[in-house]
């Protein structure tokens, strides 16, 4: 199965299913947990204001997409405390840090019960 992919010159999001995710091995992935991996290029693009927007709406689409799905994860690096603040403002929180091979991760989650319970979207 094609992940849900969205790619423009200013910036890239995909949408993995939880097992299919390069973090699966690294914690519990549930079969219908999405996992996100974002890049933006370019910087007026960037800052809370914008992440704010785009993050929220592509976690809201990701646990609506597929009412099964319990978990959003992602896993930035340990040390990119800024992106690691974007996420908690949108209810992620860190589950715990890990060694991919090339990068120290932290594994962000946001679970179901935390985007609709808590979410300015919901």
């Amino acid at each position: 199965m094609a992940p849900n992919c969205t790619c423009n010159w200013r910036s890239i999001s995909v949408a993995l299913k939880g097992r299919e995710d390069r973090a699966a091995p690294f914690y519990e992935a549930g079969d219908y947990d999405r996992g996100i991996h974002m890049l933006v290029g370019e910087e007026n693009h960037r800052g809370l204001h914008k992440v704010a927007s785009w993050l929220s709406a592509l976690v809201h689409y990701l646990f609506l997409d597929d009412p099964r799905t319990q978990r959003v994860v992602a896993e930035p690096r340990a040390d990119n405390v800024k992106m690691i603040g974007y996420m908690q403002s949108q209810c992620f929180h860190c589950e715990k840090e890990f060694d991919f091979p090339h990068k120290h991760a932290a594994l962000m989650v946001l679970g179901r019960e935390r985007i609709f319970d808590r979410s300015r979207l919901a």
